[in-house]
């Protein structure tokens, strides 16, 4: 056994023990999370988890307390005693989000086989004075490191895709690569065929028809619900999506694009012109 005292004064005691890892039930789902700033993880079927934002909550006790440390005379006990107040402050806002991280990861385990992440560049967000505090209140890169724990000890697996491919900015429908968006871009249509997306939730639906191993189904075969749509489907939806929209003109329909109205000409579109490979 381990005694070790961190910087708020807390003594932790580290030991091993060795058990009998249970393996979870067999199970052939996919998941592709990507984190944002909004949320704190967005998966591929579209559910938004909100961050908890542990330090913005108590930024406020935390520059309090560190004022009230200033004030110490250097050297005294009093200062060594205010040093501990904000330290334990810091180590709570920690804790409270390695908890969250942990049931996060936990629940994405136990619910899928395979989870594919992005190989962020943390280090270099965590540069820019706009997104270093936020990006670090949200524990980025904490949750893929809980994730490879987790994946060799349950049976699971999880697999990393480069951060060169364009998750944010490329159609999860067709696959086409549109030009650079800002983050203040939350929806946008993509010229090619004509869908409208939800900036995080296409980005993690990218992700995950990314990864190979995303794409293999109970059967062993490749899965065609995560694989990107060819271009001659791309240019049927985008003709069918003109031609509903002069008619909406002409009669006065409201059309939404990209929306339910605007994809439901597809399959029989798909079934008149058979799909190619």
């Amino acid at each position: 056994m381990v005694w070790n005292k961190d910087c708020a004064g807390r003594y932790v005691a580290s030991f091993v023990v060795d058990v009998d890892c249970s393996r979870l039930q067999p199970n052939t789902k996919a998941v592709g999370p990507d984190p944002g700033l909004a949320s704190i993880a967005v998966d591929s079927a579209g559910e938004k988890i909100a961050p908890p934002k542990f330090l913005r909550s108590a930024l406020k006790r935390i520059k309090r307390l560190q004022r009230s440390l200033g004030r110490r005379v250097k050297g005294s006990s009093n200062r060594q005693k205010a040093r501990l107040h904000p330290a334990k402050a810091y180590a709570k806002v920690a804790d409270k989000r390695l908890d969250v991280l942990h049931k996060l990861d936990t629940r994405l385990i136990g619910e899928n086989r395979t989870v594919v992440s992005e190989d962020l560049n943390v280090a270099g967000m965590l540069k820019n004075r706009r997104l270093a505090r936020p990006v670090a209140d949200s524990g980025w890169r904490m949750p893929r490191t809980l994730l490879e724990s987790r994946t060799e000890m349950y049976g699971r697996e999880i697999k990393v895709i480069s951060r060169g491919e364009p998750a944010f900015r490329t159609c999860s429908t067709c696959g086409h690569k549109d030009g650079k968006k800002e983050l203040s871009v939350r929806v946008w249509t993509c010229p090619a065929c004509g869908a409208e997306h939800d900036h995080d939730i296409n980005a993690a639906r990218t992700i995950l028809a990314a990864s190979p191993a995303a794409r293999i189904n109970a059967c062993g075969d490749e899965d065609k619900t995560c694989l990107q749509a060819s271009g001659v489907e791309a240019e049927i939806r985008l003709q069918s999506r003109r031609t509903v929209m002069s008619s909406s003109l002409t009669k006065g329909i409201p059309v939404l694009e990209g929306g339910e109205e605007g994809r439901s000409f597809l399959p029989n579109a798909l079934m008149n012109h058979g799909p190619q490979r």
